[in-house]
């Protein structure tokens, strides 16, 4: 590419394998650093004016903005219920029920109300597996019987973000306080 482009990239047309090859071609080419810079780009390195990558890291900050504002109407939207989960029914399930969505975790009590966003009670929905029992076909040993549901709960009624958002940060106050405890019992 010449000069007069707003980046240039590897003699292949991709970006530079690594920083070190697109910082010697900005050597061997002797560039003037007043106007380019090396930077990342689309998965490796690029030599760029200095104009373009405060562009580029413009669009990238809009673009991350309204990212951030599609999750925000998303949570906006999200319906919440009180809810009582069941007491555990195995002697190995857990005190609580353990949801988790897009890697963010949430631990529920058993056995009292709760309340649960509407989309991690569909996780727990679709927390199941199957029940067989004997089938009368000699052919056919186990026939399904139903579908057995890992965190049974029942719908209490509706709640609000702010109920939920008060409740969630009751329950970091008692974690954080649990893990400085076993972090004073430790030292």
């Amino acid at each position: 590419m010449s000069q007069q482009e707003p980046i240039i990239l590897a003699k292949t047309g991709n970006p530079f394998t690594s920083e070190k090859a697109a910082q010697a071609h900005f050597k061997n080419n002797e560039l003037n650093e007043d106007v380019w810079g090396v930077t990342k780009y689309k998965g490796g390195w690029a030599i760029a004016k200095h104009r373009w990558i405060a562009e580029q890291r413009e669009r990238e900050a809009v673009e991350a903005r309204e990212a951030q504002a599609k999750r925000a109407a998303a949570e906006d939207k999200e319906e919440f219920f009180k809810v009582e989960f069941y007491e555990k029914s195995h002697p190995n399930d857990l005190p609580y029920v353990p949801l988790s969505k897009n890697g963010r975790q949430l631990r529920f009590p058993r056995g009292r109300e709760t309340i649960c966003p509407k989309t991690f009670l569909q996780i727990a929905d679709d927390a199941s597996h199957p029940q067989w029992e004997p089938s009368d076909e000699p052919d056919q040993p186990m026939k399904r019987a139903g579908t057995v549901r890992r965190y049974g709960y029942r719908v209490l009624g509706p709640a609000t973000r702010e109920d939920f958002d008060k409740l969630l940060a009751e329950g970091n106050a008692i974690t954080q306080r649990e893990v400085e405890r076993l972090q004073n019992a430790n030292a």
